[in-house]
């Protein structure tokens, strides 16, 4: 198999591995489930996924996008180009025996916040549409609000309603409540219009899940309504008469783009996985121009 290079995303819960031949075609893609969040088994996760691929393709290029070595590379910081954040950094692995290039993360200091996987999503997207001035939203388990202007990240905000619904879902009180994941569009409607006007509502609506006798459907399409609404109330000046690109799968995309076109918000949704390949691609040409 004529193998030149390898992408690895890391996601909240997965890495997701691309492989590519010469001509830059996705020729095989992996996903593995991330063991555990602790900085050392990460490592040693992500390790042993590359040293697995060395041992099949040994002379190629292993490019990461991700946080895992948030401490041994540099940052840049917000407003910054692509110019400005896409020089990838080699970390050296197995004493010195093994060699990735490493995109850094782009930081931000108020709020404090940082951009790492995420950034290949959007200079994928930037390529594609070089003029875009509006926000890049990036949907799934942590969500990422990004303000574009000339080709710059401006700023950007980050959320858990992903991850906090999951949780709520199957580790909580509330987890017998909710055997399948089919929820009430409605409920959902209403339970967001309310939470976006008076975010106070957010702790009461949530208690109300437990002893209400509305139909299951609708109580998780309340669960969905009170984060996903806060999260609106959160972020008003990132969609309130702006251009909203969701970026994501399509179930979390769906999702916000009802909520958000419910607000009157200019919206549209893409597939997050052409940006991923088209981003890998243009960070790695930029990479071996500068090798």
């Amino acid at each position: 198999m004529d193998v030149t290079w390898i992408a690895i995303l890391q996601d909240v819960h997965r890495f997701k591995s691309w492989v590519f031949d010469r001509k830059d075609q996705v020729i095989a893609h992996n996903s593995y489930s991330i063991e555990s969040h602790q900085a050392s088994h990460l490592k040693s996760q992500l390790l042993s996924i590359i040293t697995a691929y060395k041992e099949t393709y040994s002379e190629i290029d292993v490019l990461f996008a991700g946080d895992v070595f948030n401490s041994s590379t540099s940052t840049s910081k917000t407003p910054t180009s692509y110019e400005g954040s896409s020089a990838f950094q080699t970390i050296s692995l197995t004493n010195g025996e093994m060699n990735i290039a490493c995109l850094p993360n782009v930081m931000q200091d108020a709020p404090k916040d940082y951009l790492a996987g995420d950034l290949v999503k959007i200079w994928g997207y930037l390529e594609a549409y070089p003029k875009f001035d509006g926000i890049l939203c990036m949907t799934g388990a942590h969500s990422k609000w990004v303000h574009i202007s000339a080709e710059e990240i401006v700023s950007f905000r980050s959320f858990m309603s992903g991850e906090l619904t999951k949780l709520l879902i199957e580790k909580s009180t509330l987890s017998e409540l909710f055997e399948n994941k089919e929820y009430c569009a409605q409920s959902y409607k209403d339970t967001l219009q309310a939470i976006v006007s008076s975010p106070n509502l957010l702790a009461g609506k949530l208690s109300e899940l437990m002893h209400c006798e509305r139909p299951l459907e609708q109580r998780l399409g309340q669960l969905h309504g009170v984060l996903i609404g806060a999260e609106l109330a959160s972020t008003k000046a990132y969609w309130l008469g702006q251009q909203v690109v969701l970026l994501g799968e399509e179930y979390s995309n769906e999702k916000y783009k009802n909520a958000l076109e419910q607000q009157g918000a200019f919206v549209e949704k893409q597939d997050e996985l052409q940006f991923i390949i088209s981003g890998f691609k243009r960070l790695y040409k930029s990479h071996s121009d500068k090798a």
